[in-house]
């Protein structure tokens, strides 16, 4: 078992909370404000944005950090005080969005939630899937009818949900075409269920919001934790000092982790965490 960590970062959906769960578990807000007693810094670095990463922060209710949108917005608690962000760059969402629209799947974008919108052309939700990305996800994101609606405003991510064969079909694509000009991933989107494909800019991934949130802090890298189950949480995990990966992650999460939990649920988590403290 390591020793205890200066900076502790979790992935939310499946590491802390449950999927399809509304409350994280007792356990695991006991131990994140134990840890917190005893001066573990501690963040939740999340693929979620920050309208639907807020209430489960109240939860936690306590002074920490958090990374929105896969950690490309950075935050203070309480007050959500922005210390950082990586926007996509809006010539490279131009050229991802035409290597695209040949497939006919739903492209969806979310932008920075301080930025105003005009949600008129946002609620033309047709299909089961956009329907009920609109109930579950609010509507800070939208389809794509055409580039001439591409919002030239702070773009966060570009996210295209389909077919897991397709969608990694298209992720091939992304990084052929556009290389290091975006950071490309194939997640699973576990409240929909759907796999999609995320587009940020390159340095936004969880990698990137560790090591910017160690290094906004003086903490050492070496000195830091994280904990993931799905491939957003790869570039965290390859980061951090230590890493620790859910029993039931994604195999390539299973492998990259220097430790792995017992496939005990989202539980398990809120044990290992104490156990450091004894």
């Amino acid at each position: 078992m390591p020793s205890l960590p200066k900076l502790i970062a979790l992935d939310l959906d499946r590491t802390l909370l449950p999927v399809d769960e509304q409350r994280i578990p007792d356990i695991n807000l006991q131990a994140l404000r134990e840890l917190h007693a005893a001066g573990v810094l501690l963040a939740v670095i999340t693929g979620r944005r920050r309208t639907t990463l807020e209430p489960y922060m109240e939860q936690i209710g306590l002074p920490i950090l958090a990374g929105s949108n896969s950690g490309t917005q950075l935050w203070q608690l309480p007050d959500w005080t922005r210390l950082d962000s990586r926007p996509l760059e809006h010539g490279v969402m131009e050229r991802a969005v035409a290597l695209l629209e040949p497939h006919s799947l739903n492209i969806y974008f979310e932008w920075d939630d301080a930025d105003p919108m005009d949600f008129a052309w946002l609620r033309r939700a047709e299909s089961t899937l956009q329907t009920r990305y609109f109930s579950e996800y609010g509507l800070r994101g939208g389809m794509l009818a055409s580039l001439a609606e591409l919002p030239r405003r702070e773009v966060l991510q570009l996210s295209m949900p389909g077919p897991e064969e397709l969608v990694l079909d298209c992720l091939k694509l992304m990084r052929r075409e556009l290389g290091s000009e975006l950071f490309a991933e194939c997640v699973l989107w576990p409240r929909m269920p759907c796999h999609a494909l995320e587009l940020f800019h390159p340095d936004g991934n969880k990698g990137w919001a560790l090591a910017r949130l160690a290094e906004l802090h003086g903490i050492a890298i070496a000195d830091t934790m994280a904990v993931g189950d799905d491939t957003n949480d790869l570039p965290m995990l390859a980061a951090a000092g230590h890493s620790l990966a859910m029993g039931h992650a994604h195999p390539q999460a299973l492998r990259l982790a220097t430790q792995v939990l017992p496939d005990e649920g989202e539980q398990a988590l809120g044990r290992y965490l104490l156990s450091l403290l004894a």
